[in-house]
C-alpha cells in the first residue's frame, strides 16, 4: 500500500480530510510542525491545502520501518528519532564488535 506524508508548513493549524483504511473519510487538524501519514488518495481538502501552500505532500512515503499510525498527528522531530528494533540491534552489534577488537 502506498502512503503520503502531509506536513503543516503554515504558522496556523491546518484542517483536511483523508481516506481511512476502512474506506471512509476522516479528518484531522495539524498544528505547526506536525505531520501525519495517510493512504495515497487525493481528497478535495488535501488538494486545496497543498495548492494554498499550507501543506507539503511527500508522495511514496516509506512507512514500513516506522509503522506510524494512519491519520495520527506526529511531531516532525520523531522522524529522526524513531528506529526499528532491527536497526537498534544492528547498531548494538556493531558497537559490541568494535569493543571486542
Amino acid at each position: 500500500m502506498q502512503y503520503w506524508r502531509l506536513s503543516n508548513k503554515s504558522a496556523d493549524n491546518v484542517k483536511f480530510s483523508f481516506k481511512a483504511e476502512n474506506n471512509k473519510t476522516s479528518g484531522i487538524i495539524l498544528k505547526k510542525g506536525e505531520f501525519c501519514v495517510v493512504i495515497a488518495q487525493q481528497t478535495a481538502t488535501i488538494d486545496a491545502q497543498v495548492r494554498r501552500n499550507f501543506l507539503t505532500l511527500e508522495e511514496n512515503f516509506d512507512n514500513s520501518k516506522l509503522k506510524l499510525e494512519i491519520g495520527k498527528s506526529y511531531d516532525n522531530a520523531i522522524l529522526g528519532k524513531k528506529k526499528s528494533k532491527l536497526e537498534e540491534a544492528e547498531e548494538n552489534a556493531v558497537k559490541y564488535i568494535r569493543r571486542k577488537q
